[in-house]
């Protein structure tokens, strides 16, 4: 009687070893997107952040928040400022009308998924508005990739009239309105 040793694999260990391989690299591609979408919602509250600061900076100068109509906007209205329109021209809220934050920001802040979307449910870009009431309030909606972020706890904006601006809902996760509520 002859024993055959076989030194190679047989054809079910090697698929068994491939969909172990596949397994992994999708849970390491999976995971890193994550972290990625975690990074851009990072910088988005970090820029919307800054503006805010920057707002608080140039009221305390001029009694004022700066008048959104003056951005030259189309999206949503011409009485918004937004951050993909703006951006185009190469500024949004730090330079162009007069007023304007260049004092305040170095740069424009920009949306790391900048020009995806247009609409505020979406992410993409940054949306400013202070018009009524002598620019005595402010507010900025922008839109996280990942709800469920602390920050959405403070989302909601009121104006000098009472109405509370609230652009996040249940039917738009995610999505913040954030800014200073009347000063007047």
């Amino acid at each position: 009687m002859v024993l055959r040793t076989s030194k190679g694999f047989t054809l079910i260990e090697l698929l068994v070893v491939i969909a172990i391989i596949g397994l992994l690299a999708t849970m390491a591609v999976v995971s890193f997107s994550g972290a990625q979408s975690k990074a851009r919602d990072a910088k988005r509250i970090s820029d919307v952040t800054q503006l805010m600061k920057a707002l608080e900076l140039y009221y305390d100068e001029n009694g004022s928040y700066i008048n959104s109509g003056n951005c030259a906007s189309t999206i949503p209205g011409a009485s918004w400022c937004n951050s993909i329109q703006g951006v185009s021209s190469g500024h949004w809220i730090r330079n162009g009308a007069a007023d304007h934050l260049g004092a305040y920001l170095s740069v424009d802040p920009v949306d790391p998924s900048q020009g995806a979307s247009a609409v505020f449910y979406t992410y993409g870009a940054y949306f400013y508005y202070s018009r009524s009431y002598s620019n005595q309030w402010y507010m900025i909606v922008f839109a996280l990739e990942n709800p469920g972020h602390a920050i959405e706890d403070t989302d909601g904006v009121t104006h000098c009239g009472g109405t509370t601006y609230h652009y996040g809902s249940v039917t738009y996760p995610g999505v913040v309105t954030i800014g200073a509520d009347c000063r007047s």
